[in-house]
């Protein structure tokens, strides 16, 4: 196993929960979704969710919605291929690949850790 430099983690005034987890298309259905996790078209050749649907924190929605209506000013669309990543999904893709360089170690939820934006709190 290779596990790279730590960083420390941002200060997050209100940690995000799972009740801010919204569904993009909800927000904004102008965008094109794409999980490439959910498909074979990825890194390691392996479907790793079991879902279709993109959600996103709702903070992190809005921003996106807002740089998207940038874009759409100069005819770009945007297309998301990774949202809100299950543990159990990142888990699988550090199973795939236990590379620090190119997968996320998983943390043991069963021990407080500090939270940093990540796809498992869909804030990338």
């Amino acid at each position: 196993m290779t596990r790279k430099k730590t960083y420390p983690a941002l200060k997050i005034k209100n940690p995000p929960r799972k009740e801010d987890l919204v569904r993009l298309l909800d927000i904004d259905g102008e965008f094109h979704i794409e999980l490439r996790y959910a498909t074979r078209n990825n890194f390691t050749n392996q479907v790793v969710y079991d879902f279709n649907d993109c959600y996103i924190h709702r903070h992190t929605a809005e921003l996106l919605v807002g740089a998207k209506d940038e874009f759409k000013k100069d005819g770009f669309t945007v297309k998301i291929w990774d949202a809100y990543r299950p543990h159990r999904a990142q888990r699988a893709l550090w199973d795939i690949l236990p590379d620090d360089n190119f997968v996320a170690f998983p943390p043991d939820l069963k021990k407080p850790y500090r939270l940093r934006p990540t796809h498992m709190n869909g804030m990338c």
